[in-house]
């Protein structure tokens, strides 16, 4: 490990005494000069390292001077940048979240979802070019949301649970928590038809179809979806995929799920994110038409034993390729200023209870979660 900077100016600093320490014994016990024949004096070899010792403890000083210099200025800048975010975090802690930029990418992705990525856009081209008229951007997003997002969250959350030769539906639902306590949730996502979603939640949705406008039900690749102003996007380049989501906020308001209607979420965010993706879904264990109140909240943690009566329970898991990388970055109410990077920490499988304390198993959900970069 190399010293460090202060190190370094303590070395130099003493360094620089035990010269000019040195310079002055080695004149007072050591002849300098002599006088020539012609009456001039000459520096003897004594003398010659006299000088050579002063002026080397004076380059000492001048550089260690320097460095200090550049140390204190360094110093004072990280104080002056750690001031301002302190400062900034505060401000932005008072203030209501009200719009937010979303952008979650992996990397180093298994060669299987790469194939599904391609497939899914593939589709997408092919459907949109087999249309007849005129076609808009709100109705091709939506294509590429069935064709390519939806089936990417689903093909993931099932490659990470080992069930690489699973079939089913594209149903899936993901899960933002904008708060440590979870009582404020952004959810997106798909379900082919209502019957996914169990008697009391398809009774709220038939009832009030905008309950849960993020959540789209059935396909909208003929029309569109124009629920919401902003979509989450979906781009891919190579072995890597980013979902994009711009929440201005009309979509942000409308796609807001919170514990308590009277509580705003603020615009800082938690030190650790969890996101959850529900997949295989033939039931939600949540209040109707409210992806915050779950029955109960313990889902989102790590559960370390396992379900003996789930035999599809996998509880901590793993990447399945060994440059698998994962970040989030949060940009709360489109500030120049403050901006969340999370780094991927760990993945696992979680359970839901029921209202009665039950295990539940009309749902699988598998959580990724994220630690805020220092």
């Amino acid at each position: 490990m190399l010293p460090s900077l202060q190190t370094w100016l303590i070395a130099f600093k003493y360094l620089g005494l035990s010269l000019a320490a040195g310079s002055s014994i080695w004149a007072t016990v050591n002849q300098l000069t002599i006088n020539t024949a012609d009456g001039h004096k000459q520096l003897t070899l004594a003398g010659r390292v006299s000088i050579m010792l002063t002026l080397l403890g004076l380059v000492i000083s001048i550089v260690s001077e320097d460095l200090q210099r550049r140390n204190a200025a360094r110093t004072q800048a990280a104080q002056v940048a750690a001031e301002a975010k302190r400062t900034n975090d505060i401000i932005v802690a008072g203030q209501p979240l009200t719009s937010l930029k979303l952008m979650w990418t992996f990397q180093g992705l298994d060669a299987s979802l790469v194939q599904r990525l391609q497939k899914g856009k593939a589709d997408a081209i092919a459907f949109i070019e087999d249309q007849q008229g005129a076609r808009g951007g709100t109705q091709n997003s939506a294509v590429f949301r069935e064709n390519q997002l939806y089936p990417f969250l689903v093909a993931l959350s099932r490659l990470f649970t080992g069930d690489t030769e699973k079939g089913g539906d594209s149903n899936v639902i993901v899960l933002f928590p904008l708060g440590d306590d979870k009582s404020a949730v952004i959810p997106f996502g798909f379900l082919e038809s209502e019957k996914s979603l169990g008697s009391d939640w398809a009774k709220a949705i038939s009832s009030e179809p905008s309950s849960v406008p993020s959540l789209e039900i059935d396909t909208h690749a003929g029309l569109g979806n124009s629920a919401l102003l902003n979509w989450p996007d979906l781009e891919t380049n190579e072995t890597n995929a980013t979902i994009t989501w711009e929440l201005d906020p009309s979509t942000f308001a409308k796609s807001l799920n919170r514990q308590n209607q009277f509580i705003v979420p603020t615009a800082k965010l938690p030190s650790v994110v969890r996101v959850a993706i529900l997949f295989d879904i033939k039931g939600l264990p949540f209040a109707s038409g409210n992806f915050a109140l779950p029955f109960n909240q313990d889902f989102w943690n790590v559960q370390n034993q396992p379900d003996t009566e789930a035999e599809n329970f996998r509880g901590k898991v793993y990447p399945t390729t060994q440059n698998f990388a994962s970040y989030i970055q949060l940009v709360p109410n489109n500030s120049t200023l403050v901006v969340y990077n999370y780094t991927f920490n760990q993945v696992y499988e979680t359970q839901f209870l029921d209202e009665y304390g039950e295990a539940y198993h009309d749902t699988r959900c598998i959580v990724f979660e994220y630690k805020l970069e220092s």
